[in-house]
């Protein structure tokens, strides 16, 4: 009688404690809120931003130029400045979609820090006009403001790895929430603030100096080198792998 009663106090404890548990994540999960309307209004925050990327050339082909010889020869640089911007809002994009992909639901951090990146990415045209007056505080405006939304995507990217909440399915494990992610995600940061650094001080002038922003695709012989020489690092193992996971691989 007595082991019984041992045995149906264990049991109502086990219930408690599961109960208890849901409970925790039920009230955790109230505090977050759909990710898909806040892609979206990404989305489209950065189809706006790449359009803003052309009115410089727009203006200038549709009033000051009265030839389109006198279009390429005198707006050559501004164009070039434009493919730059426009690839590196393509990247920031993908680098996005990559990660927001496999979430659902997002905490008021993580929304936070969305929206300041939304602010960077609409500021990326004002600083690609300003690359026309070829001085350093044009290339400091435009260095700092792509090392910023690169570091904010890296920042927003590690905290949703260590969050499972918010993860599309927190029973399965992704690649994109893995080691090897984060530390390729920050690889790419190094290689943005190298390439802003040279832009700023390096020993190249006027709109060469952007040029610097090739340095950008050293990221993959770099992280060539860091799969082959910290595999363990390199893995699609979760961040958070030993804090109570136990997640399957996607």
């Amino acid at each position: 009688m007595t082991l019984e009663l041992e045995q149906h106090h264990h049991s109502n404890t086990i219930r408690c404690e599961e109960s208890d548990e849901l409970d925790r994540s039920v009230r955790g999960l109230e505090t977050l809120r759909e990710s898909e309307r806040i892609i979206a209004f990404t989305d489209a925050v950065i189809a706006v931003a790449i359009t803003l990327l052309i009115l410089p050339l727009m203006e200038f082909a549709t009033g000051e130029a009265n030839s389109g010889k006198e279009f390429f020869r005198k707006r050559s640089t501004t164009m070039c400045n434009f493919l730059l911007s426009f690839v590196i809002i393509i990247a920031m994009w993908i680098g996005h979609d990559v990660l927001f992909s496999r979430v659902s639901r997002l905490t008021p951090l993580v929304t936070a820090l969305n929206f300041i990146f939304m602010l960077c990415v609409v500021w990326i045209p004002v600083a690609t006009a300003l690359t026309k007056y070829s001085d350093r505080t044009s290339a400091v405006c435009y260095a700092l403001i792509i090392f910023t939304t690169r570091l904010l995507l890296a920042i927003v990217g590690s905290i949703v790895r260590r969050d499972p909440r918010m993860w599309e399915d927190a029973s399965r494990q992704h690649r994109v929430f893995g080691r090897g992610a984060e530390v390729r995600s920050w690889i790419e940061v190094a290689t943005w603030g190298l390439a802003g650094l040279l832009v700023i001080f390096g020993p190249l002038s006027g709109s060469g100096r952007y040029s610097f922003y090739f340095i950008v695709t050293l990221k993959w012989p770099i992280i060539l080198a860091f799969t082959y020489c910290f595999p363990a690092l390199m893995t699609d193992v979760s961040v958070i792998a030993g804090k109570g996971g136990g997640l399957s691989r996607a």
